[in-house]
């Protein structure tokens, strides 16, 4: 189901249903309807694709989340999906979510075998078809704008230059006035947490108004973004994850 689903876009679950009733007719199909809605809380809450045409169990069982996260370690293709279906539905812009900083600590002691966030990190497949999603929309922005001219010298910097630069891709404001633009791009959902360097981290505080962060979400369903400008400290909750080291105690 969640497959058709990434392909076409919307699902039907009722046909789902009517199969699973029919390999297992001894349960009742409002016992199948219930397994799927769990199965769907436990993708909402591990901020992955799920199906949308499925409601949420506030149910969910400790063994279902871990077997969930073994079949989808098993198959990265639900965590990135191919570009160029999504590619083809462009962008919708959001609002910028509100996490409080109490939201985003209480958010992160879950035990799960793999972090995802730390996977779309990783992922460079994905992380770079969001930036080519990004610079289709703001390109198409400018167009829109009647400024043909600075949609043509856009540039995708990471791809062409390397991403030592603490931004993806070099734009303009419709007046002409230059911006810098980082993206992150996830599968999982509007506040699902992302990973900064701390280059980046630098390089919002050095360019400040004319830095400007671009969160995709809902990837493999309806991408969808939210834009937050300036130093990444003041528009976004950070919290160390890591550090550099070097032998020499105390």
């Amino acid at each position: 189901m969640l497959a058709k689903q990434l392909e076409v876009g919307e699902v039907d679950p009722a046909p789902y249903l009517e199969r699973m009733q029919a390999l297992v007719p001894t349960r009742p199909p409002s016992a199948h309807g219930r397994k799927f809605s769990n199965i769907n809380s436990v993708l909402q809450e591990m901020d992955m694709p799920f199906v949308a045409g499925l409601g949420r169990s506030s149910n969910s069982q400790i063994l279902l989340r871990a077997v969930i996260t073994d079949w989808l370690d098993d198959r990265p293709e639900f965590v990135s999906p191919a570009p160029s279906q999504v590619l083809v539905r462009g962008l919708i812009e959001e609002d910028v979510p509100s996490v409080s900083p109490k939201d985003a600590k209480a958010g992160e002691p879950r035990p799960r075998k793999t972090d995802y966030a730390a996977r779309d990190a990783a992922n460079r497949a994905l992380g770079a078809a969001g930036e080519e999603l990004a610079l289709k929309h703001l390109r198409d922005e400018l167009r829109a704008a009647g400024r043909d001219d600075l949609s043509e010298r856009v540039v995708w910097v990471s791809k062409d230059q390397g991403d030592g630069l603490g931004y993806d891709i070099a734009s303009f404001t419709p007046e002409g006035d230059p911006v810098f633009v980082e993206v992150k791009t996830t599968c999982g959902g509007k506040t699902t947490p992302f990973f900064v360097s701390a280059n980046e981290v630098r390089a919002s505080s050095v360019l400040d108004k004319s830095y400007l962060l671009m969160r995709i979400y809902d990837f493999s369903q309806a991408p969808k973004f939210y834009r937050m400008s300036g130093p990444l400290d003041r528009s976004c909750n950070l919290q160390a994850t890591s550090f550099s080291a070097t032998p020499g105690g105390r």
